[in-house]
């Protein structure tokens, strides 16, 4: 979700003070937007970094609070779209980067840090035998659905409307919630026909429409890729009849399962597949197990792995300069480590007291809305109550989550402008507290929008 406030949607006096009140604190921010503009398209490298009026910038993070080029202050429950779940700059996982690249930092061979990592990985995952690293999420996706082919021999593919995963063009469509769908077209620009053609869409906890698909190109699949918590669309949980479902459509079909969990597992030992009992083929990794650095990794059966290794009857051929290099493998080991049972307990403990509190102010505030989300990892919704579909999505009230999130940066607090956030091992019990605080100051801005 982008700009929207400058695209259309009214602005109240209430509003207008949220802006002007933003703007008052970001001159520099703005200045640097600006200055960004003349040198990059929209003045930043990635989509949703932009939202109206300008971004905040940031000039250091560190655990759970960022400062901005103007010198405010945010507790951050954003934490790069969980890419860092023990906060900004942990002592750790830094220093374990740098030494990595005392070493040398990365080799054209193998080397033990990419084995100690990867022993580190199975043994969170019991489907998984074998793991191929990336140095992305999308890396990791665009591989996953590759062995997927060659495996299968077919070519299609299958994904939940208002899934994201990555930009790959075979995945790259119907992205986001099905509110925002008119923004966002089926078939983004850029990707061709013929691609787009050979992706087919399901209705997220919909079963109905897993069986329709399995009638209507059921044995022309290569997979199913689905997350068991759609992110990108309202972080709205699956069910497990719905990824029995897939899992049942893949098996008949001799399609491959693959679960995108890249952001989701976090939330379990062994991810949400854990928490559900259901076993994927592939399991898509990214994010945090790179402790901040770039990286990304396919974890999945023997057989299915067994594509990636030369000599294979469909071996399938994979390259990357910096794949599993060392800095990124010695930070992510530092990170896998510390996020333990224990530590996982702590921050979904610590992100469903984050949601109650939000539940909380907003029924005393007489505002309508919804918090959902597992654990540590939740979304913010507007005018909607308890959704689990996209389509449920259909009447958010975007224009108050516009209020929201510039809201919230006014009161010190960064958290995704769709109203996504996230809690890190380094926020605390103190931090849940002063977070829930000034989520309420925001809410209290948002109701005078409409006064």
């Amino acid at each position: 979700m982008t700009g929207s406030i400058a695209q259309g949607r009214s602005t109240s006096k209430g509003g207008a003070r949220i802006i002007a009140e933003y703007a008052r604190r970001t001159p520099q921010s703005a200045a640097l937007w600006k200055e960004a503009a003349q040198l990059m398209p929209g003045g930043v490298t990635r989509t949703v970094a932009f939202y109206d009026p300008h971004p905040v910038a940031f000039v250091r993070g560190s655990g759970a609070q960022l400062e901005d080029a103007d010198g405010n202050l945010y507790i951050d429950v954003l934490n790069n779209y969980t890419a860092l779940v023990h906060g900004n700059a942990h002592p750790r996982l830094t220093s374990a980067a740098a030494n990595a690249l005392r070493d040398g930092g990365i080799f054209p061979a193998p080397h033990s840090l990419q084995v100690e990592h990867a022993r580190r990985i199975l043994s969170r995952f019991p489907a998984a035998a074998r793991v191929r690293y990336t140095n992305s999420g999308t890396e990791a996706a665009m591989l996953a659905v590759r062995v997927a082919r060659a495996l299968t021999g077919r070519d299609a593919i299958a994904k939940a409307r208002g899934a994201y995963h990555g930009t790959y063009d075979a995945l790259w469509s119907h992205v986001g919630g099905q509110s925002e769908a008119e923004g966002a077209e089926a078939r983004q620009p850029g990707v061709a026909k013929a691609v787009h053609a050979l992706t087919h869409v399901f209705e997220f906890n919909d079963v109905d429409s897993i069986q329709t698909l399995e009638k209507s190109a059921g044995h022309h699949l290569a997979a199913i890729i689905v997350e068991p918590l759609l992110a990108a669309a309202g972080a709205l949980l699956a069910t497990p009849e719905f990824l029995a479902a897939c899992r049942e459509v893949c098996d008949r079909t001799g399609a491959l399962l693959i679960f995108d969990e890249v952001q989701t597992s976090r939330l379990e030992m062994g991810g949400l597949q854990e928490h559900f009992g259901i076993w994927p083929d592939l399991t898509v990794l990214g994010k945090w197990i790179g402790g901040g650095l770039p990286i990304g990794a396919v974890a999945g059966t023997a057989a299915a792995m067994g594509a990636l290794a030369a000599g294979s009857r469909t071996f399938v051929n994979h390259s990357g300069t910096f794949n599993g290099n060392g800095a990124s493998l010695a930070a992510g080991l530092a990170a896998i480590d510390l996020l333990d049972a224990s530590a996982i307990r702590q921050i979904n403990a610590h992100g469903d007291s984050l949601a109650a509190s939000i539940r909380s102010a907003l029924a005393s505030r007489g505002m309508r809305g919804s918090v959902t989300g597992y654990g540590s990892l939740i979304n913010v919704h507007f005018g909607i109550d308890h959704p689990s579909r996209v389509s449920d999505t259909n009447t958010s009230d975007l224009q108050a989550m516009d209020w929201f999130h510039l809201a919230l940066l006014t009161h010190g607090m960064f958290a995704a402008h769709r109203g996504m956030m996230n809690v890190s091992t380094a926020l605390g019990d103190d931090g849940v507290v002063e977070a829930s605080k000034r989520v309420e100051r925001a809410l209290d801005s948002v109701r005078e929008t409409s006064m």
